[in-house]
C-alpha cells in the first residue's frame, strides 16, 4: 500500500466534505436570510411585540339631581397568553393555589375563551392588589401569565337597590350566537339583569387597543407608539328618575320588612324610589361571585334574587277599591252620598267575610269607606257594579298587563 496516496486521498475527502458542509450552511444561511427573512422576521417580531386590548370604563349611572349611584373602580384581571404558555395544567394548578381558585374553572375558562396562540385569554377577574403580588411575586412560575386594568362597578352613594341596579357577568355561549350581542367576544363582561341588562348598549363602551414590547420573560417593557393604537371609549352615562335621597329612606323603612314599595310622581309615572325587600348586596356581583355565594343567595327560602316590585303576580288587595269606586260613579250605579252600616263583617250565603276593623265603621258613605278602606262598604259596592263593569274597568286602568318598566323579567300581574 502506497501511504503517501493514501495520505492524498484522506485530505481530499476531507477538503471535499468541508466544503461539501460549508456549502450547505451557506445555502441555509441564504435561504433563511434572503428567502425566508419576512417570515422569521414576523415570528420575531411577535415575540417581541403583543397587542393589548384596553377594557373601556362601563358608563356612570346617575340620580335625577346627579348624585353618582354606579361608579367604577380600577381592578386587575388575570389573562394567559396560548404561545407562551407551556404547561399549562401546572401552571393553573399553582395560579389556583395563588388565588384561592380552582384550577379546573381556570382551564376550562381558558379552553372556553381562546381564540388564537398570540391574543391573551381572560381566566380571572377582579382580583384583589394582594392576589396581584402574590402574581408578580412568582412571576418565573407563571410563564404566559399577565394581568392588567379592568373597571368593575361599585356604588358610592350607599343606594342599595340591586333589583333596580341589576348586576353584570361574562357573556354565555347564547348571547354570542345572537344578534342582540353581535360583535362582543368570548370574556366581555354583559349586564345580565336591572339597568345594566336593559341599557347595555348605552352603558358599554368601545374597546381600545395599543401595542407593547415584552422581554424574554413575557415582562412588558414599553409601549411602542410608532404603531397605531386606539384609546377605548368610556359607555355614556345614564340619569335614571330616581331620587337618592328618597331611595335611602325607602330602603331604610322597608329594611326589615318582606316586600315591596315605590315612590311614584302621579303627574307622569316616573319611578321616584323603588325597593324590592329582602335583597343582596350589589358588590357581591361586583367581583366574581363564588359558587357557594351563588347557592346561598339562590337557596335562601326569603328569594332576595326575587323582585317583588316587578316579577310577583300578588294580589291587588284595597288599591282595587278604587276601581269598584270609579266604575260605579260612571256607570251611575252608586251614589256617592248613600250610607252602609258596617258592623265588621259581611255575610253572603253561608259564609262571612270579615271587615280589616272586627268592631266595624258604623254607616259611612263613600268618602268615608275610601278614607278608612271599608271593607263592608265595598263588598256591597261590588254587588251594584256587577263583575262585567268591574273587569271592564279594570282594563281601562291596564291591570294585568306589563307597565312596560325598563327592568327585566316584569310580570303582567
Amino acid at each position: 500500500m502506497n501511504p503517501g496516496f493514501s495520505q492524498k486521498n484522506r485530505v481530499l475527502i476531507f477538503r471535499v466534505l468541508y466544503v461539501f458542509v460549508f456549502f450547505v450552511l451557506l445555502s441555509r444561511y441564504a435561504y433563511v436570510q434572503l428567502i425566508q427573512q419576512d417570515v422569521y422576521f414576523r415570528q420575531s417580531e411577535r415575540n417581541r411585540i403583543r397587542p393589548i386590548t384596553l377594557e373601556p370604563p362601563r358608563g356612570i349611572v346617575r340620580d335625577r339631581f346627579k348624585e353618582i349611584l354606579v361608579d367604577n373602580v380600577p381592578a386587575y384581571s388575570v389573562y394567559a397568553i396560548p404561545s407562551e404558555l407551556k404547561k399549562p395544567d401546572s401552571v393553573f394548578t399553582f395560579l389556583g393555589e395563588l388565588l384561592d381558585l380552582s384550577p379546573e374553572e381556570l382551564r376550562i375558562k381558558y379552553e372556553r375563551n381562546k381564540l388564537g396562540p398570540f391574543q391573551k385569554v381572560k381566566i380571572c377577574q377582579y382580583i384583589d392588589f394582594q392576589a396581584l403580588a402574590r402574581i408578580e411575586e412568582h412571576k418565573l412560575d407563571l410563564r404566559g401569565i399577565v394581568y392588567g386594568i379592568e373597571p368593575r362597578r361599585f356604588y358610592p352613594s350607599g343606594v342599595g337597590a340591586p333589583h333596580l341596579f341589576g348586576y353584570l357577568g361574562e357573556i354565555d355561549e347564547k348571547g354570542l350566537q345572537s344578534e342582540e350581542y353581535a360583535g362582543y367576544e368570548r370574556g366581555d363582561i354583559i349586564g345580565k339583569a336591572g339597568i345594566e341588562k336593559i341599557y347595555e348598549k348605552v352603558l358599554q363602551g368601545k374597546k381600545g387597543y395599543q401595542f407593547v414590547e415584552v422581554d424574554a420573560l413575557g415582562r412588558e417593557v414599553s409601549v411602542i407608539d410608532k404603531l397605531n393604537s386606539q384609546p377605548p371609549v368610556a359607555g355614556l352615562e345614564l340619569e335614571l328618575s330616581i331620587d337618592a335621597g328618597l331611595q335611602r329612606l325607602l330602603e331604610q323603612k322597608m329594611d326589615t320588612l318582606r316586600g315591596g314599595a315605590a315612590i311614584l310622581n302621579c303627574q307622569n309615572g316616573e319611578v321616584i324610589a323603588l325597593v324590592s325587600k329582602p335583597g343582596y348586596d350589589p358588590e357581591l356581583f361586583a367581583k366574581p361571585i363564588t359558587l357557594k355565594t351563588w347557592k346561598a343567595l339562590t337557596n335562601d327560602p326569603s328569594k332576595p334574587l326575587f323582585d317583588r316590585m316587578v316579577q310577583s303576580g300578588t294580589n291587588p288587595g284595597s288599591t282595587y277599591k278604587i276601581i269598584t269606586a270609579i266604575a260605579g260613579l260612571q256607570e251611575q250605579l252608586i251614589d256617592p252620598e248613600e250610607k252602609v252600616f258596617c258592623p265588621g263583617a259581611y255575610r253572603l250565603g253561608r259564609r262571612s267575610f270579615k271587615c280589616w276593623k272586627s268592631g266595624g265603621h258604623g254607616s259611612v258613605n263613600l268618602q268615608q269607606a275610601i278614607e278608612q278602606s271599608c271593607n263592608v262598604y265595598f263588598y256591597r259596592m261590588i254587588q251594584k257594579v256587577g263583575l262585567k263593569n268591574w273587569a271592564n274597568y279594570s282594563r281601562l286602568f291596564h291591570f294585568g298587563e306589563k307597565t312596560g318598566i325598563d327592568l327585566t323579567h316584569e310580570f303582567s300581574g
